[in-house]
């Protein structure tokens, strides 16, 4: 089946942003993330010409700086003493 090209204008800021962000997020080129928005919203689970790649950035995420909380790690660092006690 041969390619074909589709030309989107009057894309505002806002949803170039979140295009953008999203695409990074899961690690695909913008591209790409608008196919699969494409896709899922004409009911196609993935392009029947080529097979789908694994990829493990959709299931766990990616660490930045901007998502750290260091009040999380504050559990990890109390001691519950009672467990220590025999």
């Amino acid at each position: 089946m041969k390619d074909h090209q589709i030309t989107i204008r009057k894309v505002d800021s806002l949803l170039h942003q979140r295009i953008t962000r999203n695409a990074k997020l899961q690690s695909q080129s913008i591209n790409d993330w608008v196919l699969d928005a494409i896709r899922t919203k004409a009911g196609i689970s993935s392009n029947k010409d080529t097979q789908p790649t694994a990829s493990w950035a959709s299931h766990i995420g990616k660490f930045n700086d901007d998502s750290f909380d260091e009040e999380v790690l504050e559990d990890f660092e109390k001691i519950d003493e009672s467990m220590w006690q025999s």
